[in-house]
């Protein structure tokens, strides 16, 4: 299948996600690294018998 395109002129498909990461300075990587460790303490935690034991660990993790 030839492209309509050379491979220096294609399109982007994420051209707005890709220019707005070189212009801001914002990044998701705290955000996921707290979602990393929260599913690692649920992984390391299965059992608890109470739901606000859980509930607490992720309050700890978060501040």
């Amino acid at each position: 299948m030839v492209s309509e395109y050379p491979d220096h002129h294609r399109p982007l498909p994420h051209r707005t996600a890709v220019l707005n990461s070189i212009e801001y300075d914002f990044s998701n990587g705290p955000v996921e690294g707290i979602n990393r460790r929260i599913k690692s303490l649920k992984r390391s935690c299965f059992g608890f018998r109470n739901l606000d034991n859980f509930r607490k660990r992720i309050a700890l993790i978060r501040s």
